[in-house]
């Protein structure tokens, strides 16, 4: 594929990233939407966007289409100086959902092999996270020093906006709190996990995973970990309320 011309909204939104690979994987994304999608992103409308996305079924994945679609909500927002009245909005996107194949899911052991192996903060904290807090990788990524409070119970309480603009409350696990700090270095006045992205998480995950387990767990394998222990341990019903399933 032919890379697209940089537009000054795309360099505002490549300038927010920090990550080399990060930045690539946004402009092969945005090479994609330009396949298909034509004229200025002040002329996008929710029918055109809609139409790019069958097109984009045609050749790409699910999460392929997802990732060019976000790109492209960005730029366009960058382009606009906003995100109100979004022609992005309500445009239907091909599923993801299913279920987890076993080779995407820790086996008894494999957990504690990964924690007692990886020793990088920042690895060590993001396999961690997505393990032990059913965190999906935007929530990780996003979530904030300031989201953190302390309740009355001593508990380190996180706070944060989950998939459908839904705010949730979710208790830190201590391990994952002691990996946030090694990982700040005293420096919490940020995002916890600065400005790496979803790319970034998925290279950490699945090159441990490949080098000590033998085979490639994703970021959402170690979410449906998390949800299988929840299932073993305290039922479904409570596995759904955590992992905030709504069925």
């Amino acid at each position: 594929m032919k890379p697209a011309p940089p537009t000054p909204a795309l360099e505002k939104v490549l300038a927010r990233l920090d990550s080399p690979r990060s930045r690539e994987a946004y402009q092969q994304s945005w090479a994609r939407w330009c396949a298909v999608q034509s004229g200025p992103p002040a002329s996008w409308t929710r029918e055109s966007i809609t139409l790019a996305v069958v097109a984009l079924a045609k050749k790409y994945k699910a999460a392929s289409i997802r990732h060019t679609f976000d790109v492209a909500h960005h730029v366009w927002a960058a382009e606009l100086g906003t995100k109100k009245g979004s022609p992005f909005e309500e445009v239907e996107l091909p599923s993801t959902r299913g279920n987890v194949p076993e080779w995407n899911v820790l086996h008894p052991g494999e957990l504690k092999k990964l924690e007692k192996a990886v020793r990088f903060p920042l690895d060590r904290l993001v396999i961690l996270a997505l393990a032990l807090q059913g965190w999906r990788v935007s929530e990780l990524c996003s979530l904030k020093w300031s989201d953190l409070t302390v309740d009355d119970d001593g508990d380190t309480i996180a706070s944060f906006i989950g998939k459908g603009n839904k705010h949730a409350r979710q208790m830190v696990q201590p391990e994952v709190l002691k990996a946030a700090k090694t990982w700040a270095r005293g420096d919490e006045s940020s995002l916890v996990l600065g400005g790496y992205s979803r790319f970034d998480v998925h290279y950490i995950v699945t090159k441990w995973t490949k080098k000590l387990l033998g085979r490639r767990v994703t970021p959402h394998g170690l979410r449906a970990t998390y949800i299988s222990d929840v299932i073993a341990r305290k039922g479904i019903e409570a596995a759904r309320q955590l992992a905030r399933h709504a069925d």
